[in-house]
């Protein structure tokens, strides 16, 4: 008779998470927040994010946040024989987006169009879901830009232009919508 593998445990909720963590005292709770912190890159960029959000534009972690956004939208395809992984990337900049860090997440978000726009440039058209794709990160990009442009400008401008620029001979309609949406930010 085979033997049957003992089930995976599920994991904690947030109550329960809570009930193991509300009696410890502050030292354990540093303690365990400095271990979570040493336990990779995201929990030191998300608390990094939380207590000196200007700080994270430019880090090293959100650099390489941003060169995985670039390798997986713009893959080189004489090396690897890979499509643009859409959904991982967007996937990075979700899982960012919980840090409440808007600068970082605009930064990610914008690597994200300028990786997707480069690889066009580079391998010619792709199809309407990629294009659509880029529109709708540019969409949620100009939604958060919106709520503080003047804040945001000095720091995607030149970036935004640039990517207006080379996108300006792209079909699909993508040309004519990135330069639409650095108009309507003003940076055009």
């Amino acid at each position: 008779m085979p033997v049957k593998a003992p089930e995976k445990p599920k994991s904690l909720t947030w109550t329960q998470v809570k009930k193991h963590i509300q009696d410890f005292s502050q030292a354990s709770l540093l303690d365990l927040i400095h271990q979570m912190y040493n336990a990779n890159d995201i929990n030191k960029v998300f608390l990094t994010a939380r207590f000196q959000p200007e700080a994270t534009l430019g880090s090293k972690e959100l650099a390489d946040m941003k060169k995985r956004i670039h390798r997986l939208m713009c893959p080189n395809l004489n090396r690897y024989d890979a499509d643009p992984q859409i959904r991982e990337a967007r996937k990075i900049i979700t899982e960012y987006k919980k840090t409440k860090d808007t600068l970082g997440t605009l930064d990610l978000m914008l690597a994200y169009a300028e990786a997707g726009n480069e690889f066009t440039c580079t391998y010619g058209d792709i199809d309407s879901p990629f294009y659509d794709s880029l529109c709708s990160m540019l969409d949620a990009f100009a939604k958060l830009f919106q709520l503080s442009p003047d804040e945001y400008r000095p720091y995607f401008q030149d970036r935004l232009q640039a990517l207006a620029r080379s996108a300006s001979n792209i079909g699909w309609g993508y040309g004519d919508y990135v330069s639409d949406v650095a108009k309507e930010l003003g940076v055009w």
